[in-house]
């Protein structure tokens, strides 16, 4: 799981400087760490940050949609290479 986290940790870092904090690629990517924390036992961090992106989430792509939803019941994101449009 470490190993898991640092390839997130790394690909969120890369998202947020290249994408913004708001793309939904960027939103993947910190909803999978935030997942790695909670496997992690670090639950304030993973609560922190699930909670942070789940509202940007809500404010990107609305609250019916389903990543939105997703995220919110803490499901993995699918990372692939490909990059979401907004």
């Amino acid at each position: 799981m470490p190993a898991a986290f640092d390839l997130d940790d790394g690909q969120l870092g890369l998202y947020r400087a290249t994408m913004g904090a708001d793309h939904p690629s960027t939103l993947a990517a910190a909803l999978n760490l935030a997942i790695d924390l909670r496997a992690l036992g670090r639950e304030p961090e993973a609560e922190a940050l699930h909670q942070e992106t789940v509202e940007r989430y809500k404010r990107v792509l609305g609250v019916n949609h389903l990543a939105t939803k997703e995220a919110a019941d803490w499901k993995r994101a699918n990372c692939d290479m490909d990059v979401m449009p907004l």
